[in-house]
């Protein structure tokens, strides 16, 4: 059964000619939402004002429309070092098409060399990759590979997110390398660290020690380089370099100076010739800096 809406309906017939505009309007709105409940109206009022929230709706739709015709282009790496591309609205090759033609460049990289020039640049294995990719914007790549991304048909994921795998060239699977994706107008940089090394940091001890990813062998004569900054944003420093002991243990901060008092962050590159490289960006101790 409706609910009788007594008051509310005699509410709004009491004031349906208020002498203010405003009201008289929000008494019409609730007349039509009663004859909405009724079943004598399909809804809507003409003429009436529109709030603020209102404007807020329409304006949070128009921005979710404009979101979804959006390009996007992202790169990343499956377990077994495949190439992963995310792609929704992209540009065909043809107009009406439906491929777009990624093209895939890949840039070995020299890890430590890239690593002393810019440390922080450098601090993440994780992160965005766009700092470290613009020292290759103008350097040959060692390959290059193309491979057809289909932009209709077969499923895809919310909010029309399709995934297209490449593999890994067989030269660089066990290799550091920078890669650039170009497809449909978007482009995309995402560095590949190719590694077996688990790296644990206890940062508030200033310690790290590495094990191997698949066995937790620990790994001793591991290469350990250490730069610091005094400020966020500030040129990195070299700190110390070192190797791991037998447990695969390394104290990265303790010195006979005072840099760690002025440190206020940490670079580190650990770096085995047969398991491959790791860089981290660590907080100094709590009794350094903060």
């Amino acid at each position: 059964d409706k609910p009788p809406m007594t008051v509310s309906r005699a509410v709004a017939a009491h004031y349906a000619e208020y002498p203010v505009p405003k009201w008289a309007d929000k008494f019409k709105q609730i007349r039509d939402e009663l004859a909405v409940l009724d079943g004598t109206s399909s809804g809507g009022s003409e003429g009436a004002e529109t709030t603020d929230d209102d404007d807020g709706t329409a304006r949070a739709k128009r921005m979710a429309a404009a979101a979804s015709r959006e390009a996007l282009l992202d790169l990343d790496f499956a377990k077994d070092g495949d190439l992963v591309l995310n792609h929704v609205n992209l540009r065909p090759d043809a107009k009406g098409g439906a491929v777009a033609t990624a093209t895939l460049r890949f840039f070995p990289m020299d890890i430590e060399r890239l690593f002393s020039s810019s440390p922080f640049a450098s601090s993440s294995t994780d992160g965005d990759d766009s700092a470290s990719a613009r020292r290759f914007a103008a350097v040959r790549p060692n390959s290059v590979v193309h491979a057809p991304l289909e932009l209709s048909g077969g499923a895809a994921a919310e909010g029309g997110v399709r995934s297209a795998t490449v593999p890994m060239p067989d030269a660089f699977r066990s290799k550091n390398v920078m890669v650039e994706v170009v497809a449909g107008g978007q482009r995309c940089w995402k560095a590949f660290y190719s590694n077996a090394l688990r790296v644990t940091i206890t940062a508030n001890f200033g310690r790290l020690r590495v094990t191997h990813k698949d066995t937790g062998r620990p790994l001793s004569r591991v290469y350990v380089k250490v730069f610091f900054r005094e400020s966020a944003g500030g040129t990195g420093k070299f700190y110390k370099d070192g190797y791991t002991s037998l447990a695969g243990e390394f104290d990265y901060t303790s010195l006979n100076t005072d840099e760690l008092s002025r440190t206020q962050r940490f670079a580190i590159l650990v770096m085995s010739d047969e398991h491959g490289s790791v860089i981290r960006d660590v907080r100094p101790p709590a009794g350094g800096r903060a």
